[in-house]
């Protein structure tokens, strides 16, 4: 088994990091929190549900990103992956409008010699959002995000 840490353009202060390991001709992605060098499980899991769907491994790289991209904005709001399930759909609109703009602004990287694209910071929300539709199926208990629904106003 080798274990590979990605030193892609993550902020130095980055509490969370990609790493890659491989078993064999398999390659598997996770993120561990680099204050107690314990893997992050939720996200982790979904990557390696991608793995299982077959999806390429660049695709399971840019969501492993993504996702280690928005813990490091969960921990700079003090909040939990899970606790936007408590939030009215204007809070939940309000708080993805703010990772939109914590990205725009290059918070999540220290190259900021241009600064992201839009449509990359809404790949990297569209991931996020992917992740939450993946939560929903596994933890089956009813929750949803209101900002994915048809039915707000």
């Amino acid at each position: 088994m080798c274990i590979a840490l990605e030193e892609r353009t993550v902020s130095k202060m980055a509490r969370y990091a990609v790493e890659h390991i491989w078993e064999g001709k398999q390659e598997y992605f996770l993120i561990r929190d680099h204050q107690s060098w314990q893997m992050v499980l939720l996200p982790s899991k979904y990557l390696t549900h991608l793995i299982r769907a077959n999806r390429s491994p660049n695709t399971i790289r840019r969501n492993a990103f993504a996702l280690a991209y928005y813990w490091e904005y969960l921990l700079e709001e003090e909040h939990e992956a899970e606790d936007v399930y408590g939030m009215d759909y204007e809070t939940q609109y309000d708080f993805f409008a703010e990772y939109l703009k914590w990205l725009k602004a290059g918070k999540h990287t220290d190259n900021l010699d241009k600064e992201p694209q839009n449509k990359t910071c809404n790949a990297y929300l569209k991931e996020v959002f992917r992740f939450y539709s993946f939560l929903e199926v596994v933890r089956n208990n009813g929750s949803c995000l209101s900002v994915l629904s048809y039915n707000q106003p």
